[in-house]
C-alpha cells in the first residue's frame, strides 16, 4: 500500500515538473517574440469500461488541437498549450472540440478554463488564473468555457468598462466584425480615443458607405476574451472614421461561429422528422457546414418540444439550388442546438455526400454576396 502511494507521489512530481518546464520556455517565447499562447485546462469524464472510446476521444482531442503539448494531471485533468493562438480562437476551438466529442464518443468534456499567457506572468500567476477559469466552469450549470486574460476578466469586469482604459491607451488596434446576409465582413482599426464611453476608431475609407448603412458593429480585441457590441453613432466620411457608443460587453456571439454561415437569397423549406413523424417545418434562415437556423412559428416549436426530442437525431431534409440552376436534395441527422424566439437552431451530421453538397452552396452563395457587397460600397 505504502509503495503504492510512493509512485503516485512520484508520478504527480514528475508532472508537475513536465508542467513547470514546458510553461516556463511558454512564457520565454511570450516575452521575447511576442508569441500568443493559450494555456487550457479540462477535464474529461472518462468511462474506463470504454477504454478503446476513450483513447479514440483523446486521439480526437489531441488532433483538433494540432498536437499542442498535452499533459495529464490526474483523475481526468488535462493541461494544454496551444501556441500562435489568440484566445477568441481557443474559446471556439474548445467550444467546438466539446460538442463535438459529446456527440461522437461517450467521453465527456465537463469543464474547460482558458487563459492568455502574459509576458510579465509567472508560472505560479499563469496557473492561479487558468485555475480560477476552469473552477467557474465546473460549478456552471451549463458547463460554459469561462476564459480571460491578465488584462481583463469578463466576470470582474463586465460592468466596470473603465478597465477599457488602459487596455485601449496600450494597444490601440482591434478587429470590426460585421455580417453583410450573414457573410462576415471584417477589418482591423486603429483606436484614436475612448472616454466616458465614446471610442472613436479610424477604418478603412472604401467600407464607410458599408458602416453607414449599419447600426452597430461587433468589436474584438486580443486582450478582451470577450466581443463587444457598439452602436455607431457617426460615420466621419472625410476622416475615415467611426465614432461608437453603447460599448456592451457579450458572452457569446456570432463571431464565435466556424465556419461561414450564409443567408438564402430565395425562400428554401426546411422540414425534420422525429420517429417517422414531422415535429417541425419552416423556411430556411441560414445555414452553414455545421448548423442550419430555421425560421418558423410558436405553435411549430411546441411541436417540436411536446414530441420529447432530447438529445435524440432528428432527420432534417431540405432542397438547395445548385451552380446549374438545378436543385439537390439534402436528408441528413441534426440534432436541437438552441430555440430563440421564433427560431431553432440544428446543429448537422452530414455525410460526405452531403456535406459535399452543402459546401458547393456556400461556395456559390458566398461568390454572390461577395459581389453584392462590392456593388454596395460602389454606390456608396
Amino acid at each position: 500500500m505504502g509503495q503504492g502511494n510512493d509512485v503516485e507521489e512520484t508520478n504527480t512530481a514528475i508532472n508537475a515538473y513536465i508542467t513547470r518546464a514546458l510553461l516556463e520556455a511558454s512564457l520565454a517565447l511570450t516575452k521575447e517574440e511576442k508569441r500568443s499562447i493559450c494555456l487550457v485546462k479540462l477535464s474529461m469524464n472518462i468511462d474506463l469500461e470504454d477504454a478503446f472510446s476513450f483513447k479514440n476521444a483523446l486521439a480526437f482531442l489531441h488532433t483538433q488541437t494540432a498536437m499542442s503539448p498535452l499533459i495529464h494531471q490526474g483523475d481526468g485533468v488535462f493541461l494544454i498549450m496551444l501556441h500562435e493562438t489568440k484566445i477568441h480562437y481557443a474559446k471556439t476551438l474548445l467550444s467546438n472540440i466539446k460538442r463535438d466529442i459529446h456527440t461522437r464518443y461517450p467521453a465527456l468534456i465537463d469543464a474547460i478554463g482558458i487563459t492568455l499567457l502574459d509576458a510579465e506572468d509567472s508560472v505560479g500567476s499563469v496557473l492561479k488564473r487558468v485555475d480560477a477559469h476552469y473552477a467557474l466552469s465546473r460549478i456552471s450549470t451549463q458547463k460554459k468555457v469561462f476564459c480571460g486574460t491578465k488584462a481583463f476578466n469578463y466576470y470582474e469586469n463586465k460592468h466596470g468598462q473603465e478597465a477599457l482604459i488602459p487596455i485601449f491607451r496600450t494597444h490601440p488596434t482591434l478587429k470590426l466584425y460585421n455580417l453583410y446576409k450573414g457573410l462576415p465582413v471584417s477589418e482591423n482599426a486603429t483606436i484614436i480615443a475612448y472616454s466616458e464611453g465614446k471610442l472613436i476608431i479610424e477604418v478603412e475609407k472604401a467600407k464607410l458607405p458599408f458602416y453607414q448603412n449599419e447600426s452597430f458593429t461587433h468589436l474584438q480585441h486580443d486582450l478582451i476574451p470577450n466581443a463587444l457590441r457598439a452602436t455607431i453613432a457617426k460615420v466621419d466620411t472625410k476622416a475615415s472614421l467611426l465614432v461608437l457608443n453603447r460599448l456592451e460587453f457579450l458572452e457569446t456571439s456570432a463571431l464565435e461561429r466556424s465556419g461561414v454561415r450564409v443567408e438564402p437569397e430565395r425562400k428554401i423549406y426546411a422540414s425534420a422528422l422525429h420517429a417517422q413523424k414531422r415535429v417541425c417545418e419552416g423556411e430556411l434562415g441560414a445555414i452553414s457546414e455545421g448548423s442550419i437556423v430555421i425560421k418558423t412559428t410558436q405553435a411549430q416549436i411546441g411541436r417540436l418540444l411536446q414530441a420529447g426530442v432530447g438529445n435524440d437525431f432528428l432527420e432534417v431534409t431540405l432542397q438547395l439550388p445548385t451552380q446549374k440552376n438545378l436543385i439537390t436534395t439534402i436528408k441528413t441527422k441534426a440534432s436541437v442546438f438552441n430555440v430563440i424566439d421564433e427560431k431553432i437552431i440544428l446543429t448537422l451530421h452530414l455525410s460526405p455526400v452531403a456535406k459535399t453538397k452543402v459546401r458547393s452552396y456556400l461556395a456559390m452563395q458566398t461568390e454572390s454576396l461577395i459581389s453584392g457587397f462590392k456593388k454596395t460600397l460602389k454606390k456608396g
